[in-house]
């Protein structure tokens, strides 16, 4: 199919394949000046991230994963039962990224990075 057919009838249905999550929330949030952790930050009633792990369950991943600094215990918390990995040097988005994949072990299907601090995407954009 050339493009331009795929833009003129419209999207195409993707095979369903093996998902994992990974939701970056190792950043201090410093700029806010806050002793809250940035993602734990109230938005419409719930915390930044609670609404990113409801968007990111209603896509039914096999795993969903946080990625937080090893002092965040408050997050780890907050997304229970959730699994969480942690970014021992915040060295970066990669680096928490590399954080994340190394603890999806031998999964074998599509990793889908979401960022904790983006509370309005939602599963049609995903």
């Amino acid at each position: 199919m050339t493009i331009s057919a795929t833009l003129t009838t419209g999207y195409k249905t993707m095979p369903q394949r093996d998902l994992a999550i990974l939701i970056l929330a190792a950043g201090k949030g410093t700029r806010m000046r806050s002793d809250i952790p940035k993602v734990l930050h109230p938005i419409a009633g719930l915390p930044l991230i609670n609404h990113v792990l409801k968007t990111a369950e209603a896509l039914k991943p096999r795993h969903i994963i946080t990625v937080i600094a090893s002092d965040m215990d408050p997050v780890k918390h907050a997304i229970s039962p959730h699994r969480t990995a942690v970014q021992k040097n915040q060295k970066g988005t990669a680096d928490a990224v590399k954080a994340g994949l190394e603890s999806l072990g031998d999964f074998a299907g599509d990793v889908m990075v979401l960022y904790a601090d983006v509370p309005l995407v939602q599963t049609t954009t995903l």
